[in-house]
């Protein structure tokens, strides 16, 4: 079981962003992103030796749940679909206790999802109304550096591949809409981001765009700046990463 670590906190981006959320957090990652904030979480030797199963990952999970709501996890890492049936496994673990769950699985979009979702589908977590999933994906751009800009878009065909796995959820009640977001640390990052989401056509009214800075790199205002005079980006939702203005931006367990 590779989890770095599990904490409670806020969401600090995306569509909970603000929202109480607990974390999962693998360790683990196909790739590295040059501005990644989770160095320590990007090899496998790096997991935490107190989760040696998934019900340890539960009973550390539930210590923060609420009964009568639903409470929002976040599944992260490094790259949560390295361990498909990890993620099942625990999930499996949390649909045994009393409480109901919202799951966000935020992945570096290198990795299909569709292998997932046919395991997740047998799950007894899945076939519970009150329970929840969606996804985050990140696509990475020119300042995540080129061969993780390159592993994320597999020759430009990230996009599809995610549109692929939609038929696999049709019978599955979703709270949220998948989001599609990218850190951008340049203008060039933003001219990159918008190529792709004016010739994607396919089921665009499915998924939710968020663009946020990298942190310290460039203006959050130059982003606002670029969505107000392309007209065309008018559906991207600007976000910041809370968690850095909140805390210090090194700071763990946020």
């Amino acid at each position: 079981m590779f989890v770095s670590e599990s904490f409670c906190s806020i969401d600090g981006e995306g569509v909970r962003a603000g929202q109480k959320a607990v974390f999962i957090r693998f360790a683990g990652c196909n790739i590295r992103c040059e501005y990644c904030d989770t160095k320590y979480s990007l090899a496998e030797s790096q997991a935490n030796a107190a989760y040696t199963c998934a019900a340890d990952v539960a009973e550390a999970v539930t210590k923060f749940c609420v009964e009568g709501v639903v409470n929002n996890i976040t599944i992260t890492g490094g790259e949560p679909l390295l361990y498909l049936d990890d993620i099942c496994d625990i999930l499996d673990q949390l649909d045994q206790t009393q409480f109901a769950f919202s799951i966000n699985i935020e992945t570096n979009g290198t990795i299909s999802p569709v292998e997932f979702i046919e395991k997740y589908k047998r799950t007894n977590f899945a076939h519970c109304l009150l329970n929840d999933l969606f996804f985050t994906f990140d696509i990475k751009t020119h300042s995540a550096g080129e061969a993780a800009r390159a592993a994320c878009m597999q020759g430009d065909s990230l996009l599809p591949v995610i549109a692929s796995y939609t038929p696999y959820m049709n019978t599955f009640t979703r709270k949220y809409n998948d989001v599609i977001k990218a850190v951008v640390g340049s203008r060039e990052d933003l001219d990159y981001i918008r190529k792709i989401y004016t010739s994607w056509i396919t089921r665009p009214h499915e998924y939710q765009w968020y663009i946020s800075p990298v942190f310290g790199k460039i203006e959050p205002c130059d982003l606002v700046e670029y969505v107000l005079t392309h007209n065309d980006c008018a559906a991207w939702r600007v976000q910041l990463q809370m968690h850095k203005i909140i805390w210090d931006v090194n700071k763990r367990g946020v």
